[in-house]
């Protein structure tokens, strides 16, 4: 089969829409990855170009769900842990809403000061898990 024919026929097999597959590419999907993970967030309300934008601006980008909500969030950067975290001025709670505002990617419009008093902080400690501020498991004593 010559080179050509052969292009076409992969071409006219993919299930990635022309306008998605340069997205994909730099997210390093495959065609299986594009399919199972294009449904979830056309579902949550996402766009792959959102995604693609947040990835190429944070980093990790993590997606979860709890209390009926799904959440997309990135960790957070060293400098907004110093301001933030460590500032002696906010209490536990005011602290927790404000890592949770600004480590959240969608449902941006989520509001952390009237929801459910867990939600601020869930958001926060999966923001913290994603940062390095959690081990992978016990230490090894050599």
């Amino acid at each position: 089969m010559s080179v050509e024919k052969k292009k076409d026929k992969e071409k006219a097999v993919s299930m990635i829409p022309e306008e998605h597959r340069e997205l994909v590419e730099v997210l390093g999907w495959d065609e299986d990855e594009y399919l199972a993970k294009i449904r979830v967030l056309d579902r949550d309300g996402v766009t792959l170009e959102q995604l693609a934008e947040w990835k190429s601006k944070y980093g990790d980008v993590y997606r979860e769900s709890f209390g009926g909500k799904v959440f997309y969030y990135r960790p957070i950067q060293r400098q907004e842990h110093t301001e933030q975290v460590m500032n002696t001025q906010t209490t536990y709670t005011e602290r927790d809403e404000i890592i949770a505002t600004r480590c959240t990617l969608h449902a941006a419009e989520y509001e952390f000061t009237s929801g459910p008093a867990g939600m601020a902080s869930r958001v926060m400690e999966l923001s913290l898990d994603h940062s390095g501020f959690v081990t992978d498991g016990p230490a090894i004593v050599f």
